[in-house]
């Protein structure tokens, strides 16, 4: 297993894959179909160019087939978990470089099964708690967590929004049964992830709460200097100030609400609109924000009426 590991497998994709337009193995169809038998018939009489698409196309489903047993049959071993890691970085480094978008789609699913197995932990025997690993632990808790940061990374980067979602729902898990505080950076990340999804799906609330954790957070770091904290106290305000007067998480069902809400940790109930905007003011927000941003939040919630329109919109004009 280690030698497998070791030599890659991409060592199968020999030399001459790289001299390949990397847009024509990029757009090569799912590798995990098998060919059907027109497209094998098709194949001797095509030209040299369709063979040489379906070499590749068999190269790259190897690799990946590869891949796939070597996670399968380490996922819960504690012995193996160093390749666990290992070969999940590659098989997301693969899929980027690739474009394997259906292929990632259906690794996520069964990596979510796997993470499944790992929490539960009641019904094993003892042999098996022997083997498995402790997803509680500190050190395995904090590894499983940064290895779903990278698995997020490439499911934006291929749009893949849902799956994204998927992965910081297991991460939320992830962070809730771990028995020591987090590192902040992973906090960090988590809340800004967070806030990311939440704006792509134009949940302004939510995002504003989320980004708000992720301040609160991100002011905890060693030697910030006075901009970086004015350009993120600049952000969640500007992100509060674009919260809309009817939401659509307002019209959402409560049990949507609730799950929500739960991806936020703290809370099941997300504050409203007037409670984030005591909060920016309680927790010194507005003290660590640019003085053009300050005018802008003090117009908006003091200054406000018809004849300061003009004045208003000159200020958000001013930002950009």
């Amino acid at each position: 297993m280690e030698h497998y590991r070791d030599t890659k497998l991409e060592n199968i994709l020999d030399e001459d894959i790289s001299k390949e337009d990397i847009n024509i193995i990029r757009a090569l169809p799912n590798i995990e179909n098998e060919e059907p038998s027109t497209e094998i018939i098709m194949q001797s009489m095509h030209t040299d160019v369709v063979k040489r698409e379906m070499e590749i196309r068999n190269k790259l489903r190897i690799v990946w087939e590869g891949y796939k047993s070597i996670v399968e049959t380490v996922r819960v071993n504690q012995k193996l978990e160093d390749v666990y890691m290992t070969t999940l970085t590659r098989v997301f480094d693969f899929v980027d470089r690739y474009n394997r978008v259906q292929e990632f789609k259906s690794f996520c699913r069964s990596l979510r099964t796997g993470l499944q197995s790992a929490f539960n932990k009641r019904d094993r025997t003892y042999q098996e708690k022997t083997i498995y690993i402790d997803i509680e632990k500190t050190d395995v808790n904090t590894r499983n967590i940064e290895i779903r940061m990278e698995q997020f990374k490439v499911a934006t980067k291929l749009g893949l929004w849902g799956e994204a979602f998927t992965v910081l729902e297991d991460i939320n898990t992830l962070m809730k049964i771990r028995k020591a505080p987090l590192k902040n950076s992973l906090r960090c990340q988590y809340f800004e992830n967070l806030a990311l999804l939440f704006s792509k799906n134009n949940f302004w609330h939510y995002h504003a709460y989320a980004f708000y954790n992720f301040y609160l957070s991100y002011l905890t770091k060693p030697r910030l200097s006075q901009e970086e904290k004015q350009n993120q106290a600049d952000k969640l305000l500007l992100s509060i100030l674009i919260i809309p007067t009817l939401t659509i998480e307002s019209q959402q069902s409560r049990d949507i609400q609730e799950k929500l809400s739960s991806m936020l940790i703290t809370s099941t109930k997300v504050p409203d609109r007037n409670h984030l905007e005591e909060l920016m003011v309680s927790k010194g927000v507005l003290e660590n924000a640019s003085a053009q941003v300050r005018q802008l939040w003090n117009f908006m919630f003091l200054e406000f009426g018809v004849g300061s329109l003009k004045k208003g919109l000159e200020m958000v004009s001013g930002l950009g």
